[in-house]
């Protein structure tokens, strides 16, 4: 399952966890927390500490911005070289 919704909240990011896309719900809470640091960034701890007790989430968010990055069109514009 790959979410190409672009509403970064946690409503979509826990259909994610649910449906075990984790880079993907890792993805989201990064943007989460570059949208509205003061207001999400004790949920996001709390998620990512939960996560963190059954995965290896250096790994997992390390992993998640570089799959995501490179497709991300509001991060990358990739242009065309002559």
């Amino acid at each position: 399952m790959v979410l190409s919704i672009r509403i970064f909240n946690y409503s979509t990011n826990s259909i994610l966890l649910k449906n075990k896309v984790i880079k993907q719900a890792v993805w989201y809470l990064i943007n989460m927390q570059y949208l509205d640091k003061e207001k999400n960034s004790s949920q996001i701890m709390k998620t990512i500490i939960t996560l963190d007790q059954a995965l290896n989430m250096e790994k997992v968010l390390l992993s998640s911005y570089y799959s995501y990055i490179a497709f991300d069109s509001e991060e990358v514009t990739i242009e065309k070289i002559k």
